[in-house]
């Protein structure tokens, strides 16, 4: 009797050493770290994983800090979940994002199931945390039995805009030019130099070409007036 008890004690204290809840998920916020300007727009998508037990529902509460962030549209975009007990809904004045959807069975296993995509939007700059602030995931057991282990968070960096440097005008036709004069005293006091430009000869008119064309000149009329007195002259003479 006594062997007996003392079997039974131990199966007892055995079975307190096992891990209840062996089945295990979690829900996830991805990326977990990303960089946005201020007025720029980022996703993040609501992930489950639950690789070692089919589940069938998931539902959580994500907030986020309104002073840095603010909810653009809430996606259903490419979800397992194919049922919703509670659509997707988000609040910019409190700052939560609210889902609720079921995976039909056999339900789902695995890692990264995507419930939904949030888009949020830059505010101001700084950094700003997404979390959880409820959450659950029940396993497709005919149960429901409650299967979620934690979750993770996300941070968005935001940052001031890059300046922009406009392009400049051309100077309109109304304009004043602007002076290329000198500003020194000797500058302003300094007469006009006109350009200096080098003269060229004309070879047409060099003292060698007139001498040649006189003389040609000068033959020519000799030849003109030798012709001339030959015909005054009787050919008897000649």
């Amino acid at each position: 009797m006594k062997y007996f008890q003392s079997s039974l004690l131990g199966l007892v204290a055995a079975l307190a050493f096992i891990p209840m809840g062996a089945y295990a998920a979690t829900l996830s916020l991805s990326p977990a770290s990303v960089s946005v300007v201020r007025g720029g727009t980022v996703y993040i998508a609501v992930l489950v994983s639950s690789t070692d037990k089919a589940m069938n529902a998931a539902s959580g509460v994500v907030s986020f800090p309104t002073d840095l962030l603010e909810v653009v549209s809430v996606s259903k975009s490419n979800s397992i979940a194919s049922l919703w007990v509670q659509e997707p809904s988000f609040s910019n004045t409190v700052g939560t994002v609210s889902f609720e959807g079921v995976v039909l069975n056999p339900g789902f296993t695995g890692s990264g199931g995507r419930l939904i995509t949030i888009t949020l939007r830059g505010k101001a700059t700084g950094t700003g945390k997404l979390s959880f602030s409820a959450g659950s995931v029940l396993a497709n057991d005919g149960s429901g039995t409650e299967i979620l282990k934690g979750t993770t968070s996300t941070s968005i960096a935001i940052s001031a805009p890059f300046d922009v440097v406009p392009i400049s005008e051309e100077p309109s036709a109304s304009a004043p030019a602007t002076s290329l004069a000198p500003t020194s005293e000797v500058g302003r006091d300094a007469q006009t130099i006109a350009p200096h430009t080098e003269s060229v000869p004309d070879p047409f008119f060099s003292d060698e070409s007139r001498a040649i064309g006189f003389w040609i000149v000068a033959l020519l009329l000799a030849f003109l007036l030798g012709m001339f007195c030959r015909r005054l002259i009787p050919s008897k003479w000649r």
